[in-house]
């Protein structure tokens, strides 16, 4: 039988969200949401592969298009998201998948795709990248979840909760620039320039405002010390960004944020929390994530190079470091900085 494709995009596809719904791996990356999210934001085209065998759905391949001076025109699956593989809805050959969307890549002029958790398509092909990649399996047994803490994690909740530090979930713009403002402080910490915040703009019109996301904020003295932004779908949620502000660390508020939302989720049947990715030489990240009973694997990224016919077998991360340059940077030089690059990395 021969495999047919259509590449569009999700919003006009009206039986894609339906077909989301029976896949059983489909993520928030997936969803016509994430994908509205970053088309608004960067102004990525949509490649979304839908294949079909007689009529029927056997794969979606989702991809977006960058079309960048800094980095080239290339496809994506998919920009800022941490795994998003293919969806199976049938067993279908490998290379006829690969086929055609190389095919395609070579008719758009992409100088490479970029396959991010692919590694149980991919299995056999060198990767370019690779993280660890966490999740939290969930139960509404909330005594049963604690007990599953390290010690740490279970020390720093008490001292949140006895400093009288206040927890809320929130739905509002209004929250969003006060998670947005200790976003900035924090990425200028990390030595990283922070998102735009249309970006976060159009996650909270896409995502947050649509039930598919919230914000959980910490205050204490009626200023908010930590927040983080989580996202749900399905029986699944995904804890995407956190911030906080040193000023405030000997109190561990973002621990009582995070088991706030473990408390949230799992109260509300969710299955689990997924807890992204970590670099493998960052131990202290890895720790955090241990500390809270999560589970880890490795996911691998791919780079197929179109001109060269090849997977590259080359790790992705720069030898450069610039993170000790971006600290000394004002905060507004940042954020125009977040607001020109991010675009073009993907």
């Amino acid at each position: 039988m021969s495999i047919n494709r259509q590449v569009v995009d999700p919003s006009q596809y009206k039986a894609y969200e339906t077909l989301l719904g029976k896949a059983v791996h489909a993520t928030i990356f997936h969803t016509t949401s994430w994908a509205a999210t970053l088309i608004s934001s960067y102004n990525y085209k949509p490649c979304y592969f839908i294949l079909l065998e007689n009529k029927t759905v056997v794969c979606i391949v989702a991809i977006m298009e960058i079309n960048s001076w800094l980095t080239g025109c290339r496809g994506v699956a998919l920009p800022f998201s941490d795994n998003a593989g293919p969806i199976l809805l049938e067993i279908i050959n490998r290379d006829i998948v690969l086929n055609h969307i190389i095919d395609f890549g070579k008719e758009r002029g992409w100088r490479s795709i970029e396959f991010r958790g692919w590694e149980e398509f991919l299995y056999d092909k060198p990767c370019s990248d690779f993280f660890y990649h966490h999740m939290l399996p969930l139960s509404g047994d909330i005594n049963f979840l604690y007990s599953q803490l390290h010690k740490t994690a279970k020390r720093k909740i008490k001292r949140a909760v006895k400093s009288g530090i206040k927890i809320k979930i929130d739905y509002s713009l209004t929250a969003l620039k006060a998670y947005y403002d200790l976003h900035c402080m924090t990425r200028k910490r990390q030595g990283v320039p922070p998102q735009p915040f249309s970006f976060f703009q159009n996650v909270y019109h896409h995502i947050i405002s649509k039930d598919k996301g919230a914000i959980i904020l910490a205050s204490l003295d009626n200023a908010y010390i930590a927040g983080s932004i989580y996202f749900h779908f399905k029986k699944k949620a995904y804890y995407k960004y956190g911030a906080f502000d040193t000023k405030y660390d000997y109190l561990s508020p973002s621990y009582f944020v995070m088991w706030e939302a473990i408390k949230i989720y799992a109260q509300n049947g969710y299955e689990s929390l997924c807890f992204g990715r970590t670099e493998p030489e960052n131990k202290g990240l890895l720790q955090y994530k241990a500390s809270w009973g999560c589970s880890s694997k490795i996911i691998k990224y791919y780079k197929y190079n179109i001109n060269m016919k090849i997977f590259i077998d080359k790790k992705n991360r720069s030898k450069y470091n610039y993170k000790g340059f971006f600290t000394i940077l004002p905060s507004f030089v940042l954020r125009i900085l977040g607001s020109v690059l991010y675009k073009h990395i993907g």
